[in-house]
């Protein structure tokens, strides 16, 4: 498995996790977790950055169609231990925007 530095440092930890318990218990195959594990992975990888919250849980809490965890250009995170475009639920950005205004950009 590759470090993947298009997260923050907290997701990378959990994944990390999960594919040296895969190691340990022989559980990976071709370099592929076992689906379980695999939607894991997948899970924490799509939820928000700041909070947690899976894209789902997002849509529905925003109350507008579409709209889940997106990425957010606009709050790039650029630090020694971090690079990342991060994924926020509209309502974290919304909490950031509060802190420090700025232009919105998303992808």
């Amino acid at each position: 498995m590759v470090d993947k530095l298009n997260e923050p440092k907290w997701k990378n930890d959990i994944v990390k996790l999960i594919w040296e318990y895969a190691r340990q218990a022989n559980l990976v195959s071709n370099g592929r977790l076992p689906e379980g594990l695999g939607e894991i992975v997948r899970d924490v990888r799509s939820r928000c950055d700041r909070c947690g919250k899976s894209r789902k849980r997002a849509k529905e809490d925003s109350g507008l169609s579409g709209i889940g965890v997106w990425h957010y250009q606009c709050c790039w995170v650029h630090t020694k231990t971090e690079d990342y475009c991060p994924h926020y639920c509209l309502e974290c950005h919304q909490e950031l925007q509060k802190q420090r205004p700025h232009e919105v950009i998303s992808v």
